[in-house]
């Protein structure tokens, strides 16, 4: 602002209009300041920091990203002088691409990504990271995002080093370039760090079925992230199913052990996995009959007998640490039940957002929905039609997803609402989504303070149902789940302390 700005931009009255507003801070009524685009936060000291352009926010995966963070977090690695960020189209989605002028010619970008992984959210790491010598700018001095090439154009020296040796790596190699939305990729990139989440997945695992004539189940891209291991997977003759998989396996912790949701399949975990101490085993049991071959159960105590004895395989005394997400708690809670009635020790149950429904749920729902209040209806209806848009898009994702998940789905929601919870013999832990659904509206405690005799204990997580387990809530629930297990065993170290003094 201030008597030198100017009148606006030439012939273009519009966009004049939009940028240069009324001045606030002065009394003559044509004055005028001018928007930059910058976008800044007042700090609790008084400074201002800069935090990004206004025109260089955009969505990832519904998530709003400021490009300029991205750049900031970069341009603070000592081997990068300059870093630009912009979005760039691959299929139906967008992917981030960050071009980087080295300090340092040894900066490579599995470095750098693994850098942006302590400082940023997974969805703000770039899926790919491109070195150039300069960038291109505009007659005015500015970088000109618009001449920037193709990140395929100069891919990361990694998928050129390292590129398919023969015909099976090349045809999956493809298929993964497919579905990432690029021109290559390297046999030793990993799916998850070029931007691969749960529901491309599914689509990728799907492919390799039609191209290769093998069976695999859902979480194989967990197991097998990278092109070579996955085109190892498809060779092996004779691979058995198991309903437990293993999404961190290194770590000198004691294992936790963490039960799927309605849906069956454990892909919706391997963000709160990654998020998870290092040092932290992880391991999920899947629905059986996610491979399309092996029956569905529909009954809790029928998949709790079935995961204690994979379960016991894995680890065969406790004490066990547990946990579950929405209808997994069940199946987590009876399994806690079954082992400390069998003297086994229980180091935690934790259960992530989990209800406790009866076969009458959906019309209890109906009449806990008829008894709120006018201002209660209102407000639930408003949270629910600002989910609608959002969940138009999973419903027909959904639609597309194979048999077997639809099949499995449906004997979980059977389960669901024919379960007869008993009296639990350990604490139960219970995170729960503070934006609660129609069931929660009533009821702080999801329904656990008839059940849980030997305490309830219960941490709000911010979001709701579904996005706890998503960028960027999921670093909320997980610093919070790791917290707790860390608790648990200092505990359970104090208790056997006390004892051996004791004697």
């Amino acid at each position: 602002g201030g008597v030198g700005l100017a009148r606006g931009y030439l012939n273009q009255p519009e966009l004049t209009a939009v940028k240069f507003i009324a001045d606030p801070f002065r009394s003559e009524p044509e004055a005028r300041m001018y928007k930059t685009g910058d976008m800044v936060r007042r700090l609790p000291d008084g400074n201002l920091e800069f935090v990004g352009r206004i025109d260089f926010q955009v969505k990832i995966r519904g998530f709003r990203v400021e490009l300029g963070e991205i750049e900031a977090a970069l341009e603070a690695h000592s081997g990068v002088a300059q870093a630009i960020v912009t979005a760039r189209e691959a299929g139906q989605e967008k992917q981030l691409a960050a071009y980087v002028i080295a300090s340092s010619g040894a900066l490579n970008a599995g470095e750098l990504r693994e850098y942006l992984k302590k400082q940023l959210p997974e969805y703000m790491v770039p899926a790919h990271i491109v070195f150039v010598e300069s960038f291109p700018f505009t007659p005015n001095g500015k970088v000109d995002r618009k001449a920037l090439p193709e990140p395929q154009a100069a891919q990361t020296e990694l998928a050129e080093s390292v590129a398919p040796r023969n015909d099976l790596e090349s045809r999956m190699a493809k298929l993964w370039a497919q579905a990432l939305g690029r021109d290559a990729v390297g046999i030793r990139e990993n799916f998850f760090d070029l931007g691969g989440h749960s529901l491309l997945a599914l689509r990728l695992t799907s492919r390799i079925e039609k191209e290769f004539g093998k069976k695999l189940t859902l979480t194989a891209l967990i197991q097998a992230p990278t092109v070579e291991e996955m085109t190892r997977l498809v060779q092996e003759q004779n691979s058995s199913w198991s309903p437990l998989v293993t999404m961190q396996a290194e770590g000198s912790a004691p294992a936790f052990f963490f039960v799927h949701g309605l849906g069956g399949t454990v892909m919706r975990f391997h963000e709160l996995a990654r998020h998870m101490a290092p040092d932290q085993p992880f391991l999920c049991f899947q629905a059986q009959g996610m491979d399309g071959n092996l029956a569905v159960l529909n009954d809790v105590h029928e998949m709790a007998e079935l995961y204690l004895l994979h379960l016991r395989k894995a680890q065969a005394e406790g004490p066990y640490y547990l946990g579950g997400y929405s209808f997994g708690g069940l199946v987590a809670m009876e399994m806690a039940r079954r082992l400390a009635e069998s003297g086994e020790e229980i180091g935690l149950l934790a259960l992530i957002d989990t209800y406790l429904v009866g076969p009458d749920s959906e019309s209890s729902l109906v009449k806990r929905f008829l008894s709120l209040s006018f201002e209660q209806k209102l407000a639930y209806l408003k949270k629910r039609a600002t989910r609608y848009r959002r969940g138009i898009k999973r419903r027909i994702d959904a639609l597309s997803l194979p048999a077997p998940v639809k099949v499995v789905r449906e004997a979980c929601a059977v389960a669901e609402k024919k379960y007869r919870p008993a009296t639990m013999p350990v604490p139960v832990v219970l995170f729960r989504a503070s934006e609660k659904a129609l069931r929660g509206l009533d009821n702080s405690q999801n329904g656990w303070q008839r059940y849980a005799a030997a305490g309830l204990e219960i941490h709000e997580i911010d979001g709701d149902h579904g996005n706890i387990l998503n960028e960027p809530k999921v670093g909320e629930l997980a610093a919070a789940l790791r917290s707790r297990l860390e608790q648990a065993r200092n505990e359970r170290h104090a208790d056997r302390a006390n004892c051996v003094g004791s004697r």
